[in-house]
């Protein structure tokens, strides 16, 4: 049972990490790999601490992948109408990429936020100088949210890690 729950474990992370760059739900793909994991296992190595401690990483890069957007947008000037569009946009785009398969999602989520984030900022001021700015600004904000989510998604796979392979080694010694 050890070798198929890790095996699973594996695969949830691979997939979760790959995710990442593609949806908003790459971690949480990781932390459901890590409860089937502490679950086929009776919890005995990834203990219900350690899971709400992963629970809380997961969080915590949730937060910051949505403030990331919003605050770099913020930083190059963009009104709030235009990051609302820019939100909606990225949303759409990814929706759109499905059709197009996995690079297009990402590509269409790039190409939403830009779009959106330029609609917006013009519908507000009529400049397009403004509106280029806030667009770039929506796609430099998410780029800045992906590289925490990994870094974050690094993390939790790190700590599962060396808990497994603690477990693991005591076995053999």
């Amino acid at each position: 049972m050890d070798w198929l729950a890790l095996s699973l474990l594996i695969l949830f992370c691979m997939v979760g990490f790959c995710a990442i760059f593609f949806t908003t739900f790459g971690t949480l793909i990781i932390l459901a790999g890590a409860l089937l994991y502490g679950f086929l296992t009776g919890f005995s190595v990834l203990t219900p601490q350690v899971l709400l401690g992963l629970g809380g990483l997961y969080l915590l890069g949730e937060f910051v992948e949505f403030l990331a957007t919003i605050w770099v947008a913020k930083r190059m000037g963009a009104s709030n109408v235009s990051i609302a569009c820019a939100l909606i946009g990225g949303m759409l785009g990814g929706g759109g990429g499905l059709l197009a398969g996995g690079a297009g999602v990402m590509l269409g989520a790039f190409l939403g936020l830009f779009l959106g984030g330029v609609f917006g900022e013009w519908f507000v001021r009529k400049n397009w100088r403004y509106a280029l700015e806030a667009g770039v600004g929506s796609v430099l904000g998410r780029i800045v949210a992906v590289a925490f989510k990994v870094g974050v998604a690094v993390g939790m796979v790190a700590w599962m890690g060396v808990r497994i392979a603690t477990n693991l080694s005591g076995r053999f010694s």
